[in-house]
């Protein structure tokens, strides 16, 4: 996770709408994998997913989450 990264909000965003709680919550776990060891960068998740109805501060609509995946 990013450490030390400071968020400012132009508005009040300390609520949080009802697509960002229900997002995924409705998916179940994916099966664990045959391999539990993986060396850096031998295995990086890659999702990316949009538009979203609701735009972020800067009106970008569209999220990428990039996770490397090491034991």
């Amino acid at each position: 996770l990013v450490q030390g990264l400071k968020v400012h909000s132009p508005k009040d965003y300390d609520y949080l709408c009802t697509g960002c709680v229900h997002g995924k919550s409705h998916c179940l776990p994916l099966p664990s994998a045959s391999t539990s060891h993986y060396e850096k960068m031998e295995l990086v998740v890659i999702d990316l997913t949009g538009p979203m109805n609701v735009s972020t501060w800067d009106g970008y609509v569209y999220a990428l989450v990039v996770v490397e995946v090491s034991c």
